[in-house]
């Protein structure tokens, strides 16, 4: 029998095990250097046998994909339509940017960007993996919901998205991937994004003729 045989004869996937591995890998990957995360410890911080990791993931590379594109779907898809879903334009921009500014915000995704530029991984994949799974997903995400808004008209979506993301992001973002984490004055930060937006909108909302 094949080994591709086996593997459909197979028990079918726990998705409680597949969950928690995908935890125990991104608390893993986020403490420490990616190459000395061992599948054991992974195995070990899930509670699950290192064969069972193998079965879900087949190798690390493949995990740590998973775990980024796990962090980026928790707020790519709220964002961009049950959160805005049915505003008016300045309203729903504030949703999508305070939403994204709170994710770049947290602590795994600052470390995870300090990982992708530290010099012990510029020589493997994971900087491609990590840009392409996180900020090229998002900014695509963001493109796409501005050019289907009917009171917006940006000439080009995807430059339109990465000037409202650069806004977004502003010198705080910065200064946390520095280790400058700024004291959060939610006040004060949605007076920001919300002047952000005011001027988004101002420069890209479709004019009446």
């Amino acid at each position: 029998m094949s080994t591709e045989s086996v593997k459909r004869a197979g028990r079918p996937k726990d998705p409680s095990k597949r969950r928690a591995i995908l935890e125990a890998a991104s608390e893993l990957f986020l403490q420490g250097d990616f190459d000395r995360v061992t599948m054991d410890e992974i195995a070990n911080r899930a509670g699950v046998s290192k064969l069972t990791v193998y079965s879900h993931f087949g190798e690390k590379d493949v995990l740590f994909a998973e775990a980024v594109r796990q962090f980026a779907d928790t707020f790519l898809s709220p964002s961009m339509t049950d959160i805005a879903e049915g505003l008016p334009l300045e309203e729903a921009l504030y949703r999508i940017a305070s939403n994204y500014y709170q994710a770049l915000m947290t602590s795994q995704a600052i470390l995870g960007m300090r990982m992708a530029i530290s010099h012990r991984v510029q020589l493997t994949p994971l900087p491609s993996l990590i840009w392409r799974e996180g900020p090229v997903r998002v900014a695509h995400s963001m493109a796409q919901w501005l050019a289907q808004r009917p009171d917006l008209d940006p000439e080009d979506p995807a430059e339109a998205a990465d000037l409202l993301m650069a806004m977004i992001r502003g010198q705080e973002h910065q200064a946390a991937l520095f280790g400058q984490i700024p004291e959060q004055d939610p006040q004060r930060v949605e007076q920001r994004l919300r002047r952000v937006v005011r001027l988004f909108a101002r420069a890209f909302a479709r004019q009446e003729v």
